[in-house]
């Protein structure tokens, strides 16, 4: 149908593309909070491709490191954080040093 068709018959919104919205998600509302859930009560900090390996071995979907961090941040609303060491051979009066004027 032409533009000039489409606006004869239903004025300027039928000049207003209408899609569809793009593929649906291969993953449910119920699995996302269930995913959600798994990452937010483990004391683990998962990174994305902790989160892809995950959402792989759960629900054998097997997303692309980009959709996985697109469900993270967009759908699931998590902030991203990376894993760090946490050393063992730290000082035990460390914050007093840090206290404590130089000289």
């Amino acid at each position: 149908m032409q533009l000039v068709e489409k606006y004869n018959k239903e004025g300027f919104n039928g000049l207003i593309p209408k899609y569809s919205g793009g593929r649906p998600s291969l993953l449910t509302n119920k699995e996302l909070k269930e995913l959600k859930e798994i990452i937010i009560n483990s004391e683990k900090n998962y990174s994305i491709r902790e989160v892809q390996k995950l959402i792989y071995d759960k629900y054998e979907v097997n997303y692309s490191y980009k959709q996985a961090w697109e469900i993270s941040k967009k759908k699931l609303n998590l902030n991203y954080g990376k894993p760090f060491p946490i050393y063992s051979k730290n000082l035990k009066n460390a914050e007093e040093i840090l206290k404590k004027p130089k000289k």
